[in-house]
């Protein structure tokens, strides 16, 4: 895996990092993991639209800009509900289930 730090211009939301980022390198490795013991990648414009999906369902359901407590173990999924919440403009506490 190659480490490129990339500057970015003025950028005031991690939401318009993830929306350039996309757009200038749509099949660049955006997030690597291991699921099942086996190596697997996400594009940025695969993590891009995972994030949009995952916030427009929640938004069909009503949730908007309501209070929304998602308890998850460390994965991919996770890394896509934090920068849901994120994008959508909402505050994020992650939750531990290990603490009372």
């Amino acid at each position: 895996m190659k480490n490129k730090i990339k500057k970015f211009p003025d950028i005031h939301s991690i939401k318009e990092m993830l929306t350039i980022s996309a757009t200038e390198s749509p099949d660049a490795v955006a997030y690597e993991y291991r699921e099942a013991g086996e190596p697997k990648s996400v594009t940025f414009s695969a993590f891009r639209d995972d994030v949009r999906s995952l916030g427009a369902a929640l938004e069909k359901r009503g949730y908007g800009r309501s209070h929304i407590a998602i308890a998850a173990a460390n994965s991919y999924r996770w890394i896509v509900t934090y920068l849901m919440t994120l994008t959508g403009g909402g505050v994020f506490v992650p939750l531990d289930k290990e603490l009372p």
